[in-house]
């Protein structure tokens, strides 16, 4: 049984007729695009012909910002996810034209921003931390312009339509953000165009290895260095020992997606 309170102060709420026993109170905060956000949850006895009261604090907060991309603004998805990963809690927002985002977090803290581009451009460009202390100041989420780009080919030469080039990059975390030595890995994805050329956007810098694969055929690790906002191109791989079978990507009309980016995986590992 769900009761609402009576309206009251801003800062009190009133139960009138509460029948006894344990009642479990929330508190939970709307914004924008209809996101709900619960900020806080408390268990409380009410016992028979008596009145109980609850004091409890609301960390949660309404946090503002604008995520751009290259200096222009950037509509998709924006999903925030508390650091350490290894205890990470995920929120996430739609991002309208002009790039703006409302988002109650239920505790201030560092987090990771992964954006989704609506256009197709990149679909989980990462910045790695992001500082959300004070809800006063806007947040301003400039994504990376980091990008690698290049062309597959098979052992002839010729170009590999349609391959699936994944690239991963380990970010160490430093202690006081982890809490735990630990590894965040990232990892983005891409598939050739019919001429064996392909383009991953959004790429924070670091050390990253890529793999191409296409039906039963790999490509051996290739590793390459990504500076701040560098534009890496001329990235050939060549495709030319066995490996895993894998699906072609798909568009929802079941065709064969040429030049698309996906993300496969992120995560946290415990370090030594």
């Amino acid at each position: 049984m769900r009761i609402p309170p009576e309206a009251g102060s801003r800062d009190r709420f009133l139960f009138p007729e509460l029948p006894p026993g344990r009642w479990e109170i929330e508190a939970r905060a709307v914004v924008r695009e209809g996101q709900v956000t619960l900020a806080h949850k408390e268990e409380v006895e009410v016992p028979a012909g008596d009145a109980a009261t609850a004091t409890f604090e609301v960390k949660a907060a309404l946090f503002r910002g604008k995520v751009t991309w290259l200096g222009e603004p950037v509509k998709g998805l924006l999903t925030l996810t508390s650091l350490p990963w290894n205890r990470g809690s995920r929120f996430g927002v739609v991002l309208p034209e002009a790039g703006t985002f409302e988002i109650v977090l239920d505790k201030p803290g560092l987090y990771e921003a992964q954006v989704a581009d609506a256009k197709g451009r990149f679909q989980n460009a990462t910045v790695r931390r992001i500082e959300l202390i004070n809800p006063d100041r806007e947040i301003r989420i400039e994504l990376p312009a980091g990008r690698i780009a290049g062309r597959v080919t098979d052992a002839e030469g010729r170009p590999v339509a349609r391959a699936r080039i994944h690239a991963e990059s380990a970010a160490s975390l430093e202690a006081e953000e982890a809490d735990l030595p630990g590894v965040a890995f990232t990892r983005l994805s891409a598939t050739s165009a019919e001429d064996g050329s392909f383009a991953i956007e959004g790429a924070p810098e670091g050390s990253w290895t890529l793999v191409a694969r296409s039906g039963d055929r790999a490509s051996p690790p290739h590793a390459i260095r990504l500076g701040p906002d560098e534009r890496l191109e001329g990235v050939d791989i060549e495709i030319s020992v066995p490996g895993p079978v894998e699906e072609d990507a798909q568009e929802e009309n079941g065709t064969p997606s040429a030049g698309g980016q996906t993300t496969t995986d992120i995560g946290f590992v415990k370090g030594g």
